[in-house]
């Protein structure tokens, strides 16, 4: 199955529906995963990995054009220095590779919705370029997460209000794909 714009959308919807009830139903769990995530060892060692391994990856399937005869050394002196950073500094590597991560998969959104028309698109290219911005922060000021966490969770009011927009616009998302099998 080829991802499209519809399959896209409705992921990006059920994903926020997710988010959205572990935020408005305020899960102790949740926020404490939330809060540790940043010095978490499993989860930099499986985030962090897995972010290593798509880009390696990513690397592998490059063109001629792009590093043709040096994607070898590029592959390598990558590898290494992901496997080197998780022993040298591993405090927020959870966080910058959630950004990997999600920089990789807002490229593979944003592929979907290339050459569609505008009034398609622009409800889940909205929240991706939203997304980016949050991941390019996140990726370069990680201890950041700490401070996010702390304050959303420091007032009931900002986790509901936070909740019910992600549940809010997910079910919209969810809407506006199931549209698309209309038009």
């Amino acid at each position: 199955m080829e991802l499209n714009l519809y399959w896209t959308t409705l992921g990006v919807g059920a994903a926020m529906l997710v988010l959205g009830l572990l935020f408005a139903g305020k899960f102790i769990y949740w926020e404490r995963a939330l809060k540790n995530f940043g010095r978490s060892q499993l989860a930099t060692y499986a985030v962090f990995g897995a972010a290593l391994v798509c880009f390696i990856w990513i690397l592998a399937h490059l063109g001629e054009a792009d590093f043709g005869e040096y994607k070898g050394w590029l592959m390598v002196l990558f590898g290494l220095i992901g496997l080197l950073s998780l022993y040298y500094v591993p405090d927020f590597l959870s966080v910058r590779g959630l950004s990997i991560l999600g920089l990789i998969g807002s490229s593979h959104a944003l592929d979907t919705a290339y050459m569609q028309p505008e009034q398609a698109r622009l409800w889940l290219v909205g929240i991706v370029y939203a997304w980016i911005v949050f991941c390019i922060v996140m990726g370069a000021l990680p201890y950041l997460w700490r401070d996010l966490w702390n304050w959303v969770y420091a007032e009931t009011l900002r986790v509901r209000l936070a909740g019910v927009f992600m549940l809010g616009y997910g079910a919209w998302l969810i809407a506006v794909s199931i549209l698309y099998l209309r038009a």
